[in-house]
């Protein structure tokens, strides 16, 4: 009974299917239905467009008021008017169509038809009030039919999702192209005309703003070319015979012509401005841009057709499928049925006795099976024999294996099948395991202690490795040297060439390093792009320079890397050519006193990593040895930065400010916070001390947030006493702390605690962190995104593309001193340029260090926003500021023990 009872389930499923199939493409014929409907609409709404547009055109024209003129303007008034009651004709149908759909429990548009006539009421009121301009005009219309074309979109995406057939699913998408075709073509007119004369002006009425000669150009160059492409792509279509009819639309006369005068049209468009079209060009366009939508409409009608044909070719298969297999379903139960009573007798008795010698056999008694039944019963039978004699072989073999014989059950003859490959394969696996974990215990170690990527001791290894060198030191006397090779320009390749070329480049310097030492000198790799080498019995310090300015030779050499993914199958792969440097610091481990402990060890690797860092910063490529002048400053940049942080804690630090002056009417909109300290005892310490000190730790961080506290916290005062309501605080931030993940919770913190606006807040980092951390360019967008305004500080002095502005994620650039100070006319002009740049991407400009009447004047010629300077203000205390106003708040006291942060090499923190 179950193959009935399945053949049953089976055939009522597929007469269900077939049943939704007949569904569904009566549905797609309806939503085609209302495809065509909007689509008429939509061309009647840019009909309109065109006419009004042309209308509003000619009746400003400042053409003599001739003969000629009067007839064309009276021709044009005609054709609006028609125009507006063809549109009018077009949502009544709309209407009616919608209504037959809900009726039929069909999908409605997702635009009604009331929607449709509220806004073609706001497109004729701002074509009727002569206070709005003509690009308010289009805009309004060019919206309008916007919107119909997403309808149209989004009901033919309906419709393709449905369960159709391939062809009517490629008619569907022959239609969407067509009807893309002809919204195009509709538009074109509209949008040129609107580029032509758009001025950025709005309705005074409605504050609705016009687009700008920008926008409007842009858009009416899009719609033409996007028109261009889309008709020199008939090959895209299904059927060739609407390719012959796409290709003869296109081509008639009268399209042909208006395409090469809009095509002519965009040519000038992109030289500058253009006249305005005379009445009789206006009236000549109109009727061209309507012949050709006779073409294009004829088009979208045999599209729809073809839709319409597929659908319906769908419903009758699916109908005639259903009945065929309801009555190819009912034979195959009455057949089956009668077997059924035939066979279930003779069937059940031979699978009784099948069942109870296999019930048997299960509870282990390797018995003869008997061979009874129909066909596959007794191949079943004999089966299960072969499976019998099969254990019985497997029983020998297992009983050789539990006594331990393993050559004796290797040596039996194989059991045939599978399952005497997977005994013997099991067999040999046993003996093989033996040797794979000694293996693999020895792999283990040695990756435990290696680094996966150049095969060289990594950081663990390496420090192990020192230790025993400096214990050997310390009992001979001997001396033993670490050079910290640390590569410059790493990050450009992975940058420019990404990670696998820079892996390729790791290796390859691995290679060198270990190449140019002696057989006994150790190359290790720390992490990164950072190694060490360890030498030693060390002569003199003088060894160790020659050999590191060797590894810097060896370094810098080209790297070739091999492109893995060529452009063809047949064309050879390319090759680039990758380059590094490296700079090195030494430091010497002597034996006198040394101890050969950890301690000593990390003393030993801080010493070079100093060493390499002084290397850097003179100019990189060079070697650097740890000298007395070195630990002098270790020991004075430690002792000061335990200072500062205690300073922090004490409250010893405090904020000045500098206004900042808007050039157009001299009022101060803002003040910037610098971080000075007081220290008790030693007097005022400079922020070029400091600031570099915290930039070296995690402490930059820490003073980061107490600056944003303390300045938000102080606007907050003056703005509870009457003081610089409207003004603003800006708080420099050092490139570490805006590439940690929680600066935007401090930022957030520090406004909610104060009660500012995040528009209230400027937050300012320096041009290099955009090239130094892609982590910190995230984090200022997310700023920005909270609404606190980014500036970036000291602009023009680091690597910033100014077409890079578009990216950039700030909305004030401050213009470097520098400039602002020099008498280099080159000067001068970057300073305009940047000011010109950073408005064309929606950007204000700040200078700074304006000191002079004349650096303000130039300034101002420049277009420049914002200054601050000596000239207007140095940075002052709250008293100096508002000698009787609002005192200082109290300052938030900060944890003496910042949170761990990554390392980074930002620059800038809480003043200057």
């Amino acid at each position: 009974m179950l193959p009935l009872v399945a053949t049953a389930v089976v055939a009522t499923a597929s007469i269900a299917d077939r049943l939704d199939e007949a569904e569904a493409a009566g549905a797609a014929a309806d939503q085609v239905r209302l495809i065509t409907v909007v689509d008429d609409l939509r061309r009647a709404v840019d009909v309109e467009a065109l006419s009004v547009v042309a209308l509003d055109l000619a009746v400003d024209g400042e053409a003599t008021d001739d003969a000629v003129r009067r007839v064309a303007l009276h021709d044009l008034a005609a054709e609006s008017s028609a125009a507006r009651r063809a549109t009018d004709r077009a949502v009544d149908a709309l209407a009616a169509t919608a209504a037959d759909l809900s009726a039929d429990g069909a999908s409605a548009p997702s635009t009604s038809a009331a929607t449709v006539s509220a806004r073609l009421l706001t497109a004729r009121s701002a074509a009727d009030q002569s206070t709005t301009g003509t690009a308010t005009t289009a805009q309004a219309y060019l919206s309008l039919s916007d919107t119909l074309g997403v309808v149209q979109q989004r009901t033919a995406a309906q419709v393709a999702a449905g369960a159709l057939s391939a062809r009517s699913t490629q008619a569907v998408q022959d239609l969407e192209r067509v009807l893309q075709l002809e919204r195009l073509a509709g538009q074109e007119a509209v949008s040129m005309l609107a580029a032509r004369t758009a001025d950025g002006a709005g309705d005074p009425a409605t504050g609705a703003v016009a687009p700008g000669p920008d926008d409007a150009q842009e858009r009416w160059l899009a719609t033409w070319g996007a028109y261009t492409q889309l008709a020199g792509r008939s090959e895209s279509l299904s059927t060739p015979q609407l390719r012959v009819a796409w290709r003869s639309a296109l081509t008639a006369g009268p399209v042909q012509r208006l395409d090469a005068d809009l095509t002519l049209a965009a040519g000038d468009g992109r030289a500058g401005p253009q006249r305005a079209p005379e009445a009789d060009e206006l009236l000549d366009l109109g009727r061209a841009v309507r012949a050709r939508d006779g073409h294009l409409a004829a088009l979208v009608e045999q599209a729809s057709s073809a839709v319409g044909a597929a659908v319906t070719a769908d419903a009758a298969g699916a109908t005639s499928r259903a009945w065929l297999t309801a009555a190819l379903g009912l034979a195959a139960l009455a057949v089956g049925g009668a077997g059924a009573l035939t066979q279930a007798r003779w069937l059940s008795r031979a699978v009784r006795r099948l069942a109870e010698a296999a019930r048997r056999i299960t509870a282990g008694e390797l018995i003869a099976v008997p061979v009874h039944g129909p066909g596959e019963l007794r191949d079943a039978a004999r089966a299960l024999a072969d499976a019998v004699s099969g254990l019985d072989h497997v029983q020998a073999q297992a009983r050789a294996i539990a006594r331990g014989d393993l050559e004796t059950a290797m040596a039996a003859a194989p059991l045939p099948g599978p399952l005497g490959e997977v005994v013997r394969a099991s067999l040999g696996r046993i003996t093989a395991t033996m040797h794979s974990r000694d293996e693999l215990r020895s792999s283990l170690a040695h990756q435990a202690v290696h680094d996966a990527l150049t095969g060289l001791p990594n950081r663990a290894r390496a420090v192990a490795l020192v230790t025993d060198a400096l214990g050997r030191s310390r009992a001979t006397g001997s001396t033993t040297g670490l050079l910290f090779v640390d590569l410059d320009g790493f990050k450009k390749v992975n940058d420019a060439h990404g990670h696998a070329a820079g892996d390729h480049v790791l290796r390859v310097v691995a290679q060198r390093l270990a190449a140019a030492v002696r057989p006994g000198d150790v190359v290790a790799r720390l992490g990164g792009d950072e190694f060490v080498v360890l030498v030693e019995d060390v002569r003199a310090p003088q060894d160790l320079v020659l050999l590191g300015r060797r590894l810097v030779g060896t370094v810098s050499a080209p790297v070739l890397s091999w492109s893995t993914t060529p452009a063809a199958a047949d064309t050879p792969t390319t090759a680039t050519t990758l380059r590094v440097g490296a700079s090195v610091g030494v430091a010497l481990g002597r034996g006198d006193g040394a101890t050969a402990d950890a301690s000593a060890t990390d003393a030993l690797l801080a010493e070079a990593d100093t060493a390499v860092y002084r290397a850097k910063a003179g100019g990189r490529g060079r070697v650097e040895v740890f000298d007395d002048a070195l630990r002098a400053e270790m020991t004075w940049r430690s002792t000061l930065e335990a200072q500062l942080r205690a300073g922090l804690a004490a409250d010893e630090l405090h904020l000045v400010y500098q206004p900042v002056v808007d050039l157009r009417t001299g009022a101060t909109v803002g003040y910037e916070a610098l971080a000075r300290w007081d220290r008790p005892g030693s007097g005022p310490v400079p922020p070029d001390v400091f600031v570099p000190v915290a930039e070296a730790s995690t402490l930059v961080c820490e003073l980061g947030r107490w600056v944003l506290r303390t300045a938000t916290t102080q606007l907050a005062a003056w703005r509870s006493q009457g003081l610089a309501p409207t003004a603003t605080v800006a708080v420099n931030l050092s490139g570490r702390h805006v590439a940690d993940p929680g600066v935007v919770d401090d930022v957030r913190t520090a406004l909610e605690r104060s009660g500012l606006a995040p528009g209230d807040l400027v937050v300012e980092v320096t041009e290099t962190v955009l090239v130094d951390d892609t982590a910190a360019t995230a984090h200022m967008a997310r700023l920005r995104d909270l609404g606190v305004t980014v500036a970036i500080d000291d602009f023009g002095t680091g690597y910033t593309a100014i077409g890079q502005l578009a990216r950039t994620p700030a909305d004030v650039l401050k213009v470097d001193r520098g400039f602002v100070a020099s008498d280099d006319p080159a000067h001068h002009r970057l300073v305009t340029l940047i000011t010109h740049a950073a408005h064309a991407f929606g950007m204000s400009v700040v200078v700074e260090g304006v000191e002079h009447p004349s650096q303000l004047e130039r300034c101002r010629a420049d277009g420049a926003d914002r200054a601050q300077g000596y000239l207007f203000s140095r940075p002052r205390t709250v008293k100096e500021l508002f000698p009787s106003g609002a005192p200082a708040p109290r300052t938030p006291r900060v944890s003496t023990v910042p949170r761990q942060l990554p390392a980074d090499d930002g620059v800038v923190h809480g003043g200057r």
